[in-house]
């Protein structure tokens, strides 16, 4: 496979075109992607509620907050 180091002044223009349209293309779509792992529910939110009281205060006994 080449390095853009290996093309020529004009095989690089034609691939920069090439991926400006392509660019352009997606752009088109109007895509809206969220890449976030999103918001948990209710109960996959209650399932973890009572695990800060256990351990409140978040510091160790020698002082170190955790």
């Amino acid at each position: 496979m080449n390095t853009y180091h290996d093309y020529s002044k004009e095989e690089l223009l034609t691939l920069k075109n090439k991926i400006d349209k392509r660019y352009e293309d997606y752009k088109k779509q109007n895509l809206k992607l969220n890449m976030s792992r999103g918001k948990p529910c209710s109960e996959q939110s209650d399932l973890s509620k009572g695990l800060f009281d256990i351990i409140d205060p978040l510091v160790s006994e020698s002082g170190i907050d955790c």
